[in-house]
């Protein structure tokens, strides 16, 4: 598509509530990333009704050099290649809607992203009512790469309110638990360990499914012999 057909903020919100439409979804929780961030931020500053939250992650409000926002490159020095991008991205962003926004906000940015710099996220955080701001370590632009797990767990929180479970806090969990029902010189396992020594020559007793308190899911238990 040639640079001068690239779709604008509005029109891509558009596209935004017409999938919404379809989807039959009245109000939807906004994840943006990068420029996506943009259309999210400016969707939620035009239509709080169809917002339920907002995140963000390595996004920026403008991508050109002003006296407020010095650390974004000036457009000389931008490539000549990206200066569609520059005069779209960056003069679509009303920085004036930010503190617009009335609805929870989660802004997510690497201390080293090497395609937007930090201070763009501090930026948007600061401006935006009651947002809240995390830090991560390492250089990585997209979320997908680097301690993704900590993303990950802080939008499940954030959207959701709940806790995220490691599989490996639930195993640790179900072993205490079965251990703790062991009688004296017994040794009960899951069926998974039944199944991980098979062929070994021990033999198993089922003792039945058991309730593990507070670990979620159905567990049989085995009496190794």
């Amino acid at each position: 598509m040639p640079d001068d057909e690239l779709p604008a903020l509005e029109q891509r919100i558009d596209d935004l509530r017409a999938v919404m439409q379809a989807a039959g979804s009245q109000r939807a929780a906004l994840l943006g990333f990068s420029e996506g961030g943009n259309m999210a931020v400016l969707f939620a500053a035009s239509h709080p009704d169809r917002t339920l939250a907002l995140a963000t992650f390595g996004c920026f409000a403008k991508r050109i050099w002003s006296p407020d926002y010095p650390w974004a490159p000036t457009p000389e020095q931008r490539e000549r290649e990206y200066e569609h991008i520059e005069r779209e991205w960056g003069g679509l962003m009303d920085l004036s809607r930010l503190p617009a926004i009335r609805v929870p906000t989660l802004v997510m940015h690497r201390s080293g992203d090497l395609d937007c710099n930090i201070e763009e996220g501090r930026y948007l955080a600061r401006h935006i009512p009651g947002a809240r701001f995390i830090e991560y370590p390492g250089d990585d632009h997209v979320p997908w790469v680097g301690d993704q797990d900590a993303v990950l767990d802080d939008l499940l929180r954030f959207f959701t309110g709940a806790r995220p479970v490691r599989e490996i806090d639930r195993v640790l969990a179900t072993v205490l638990f079965i251990s703790g029902q062991a009688q004296p010189g017994e040794v009960l396992v899951s069926s998974t360990v039944k199944d991980l020594v098979s062929g070994s020559g021990l033999h198993f007793e089922d003792c039945g499914t058991p309730t593990l308190k507070g670990v979620p899911g159905e567990w049989r238990v085995y009496s190794a012999r």
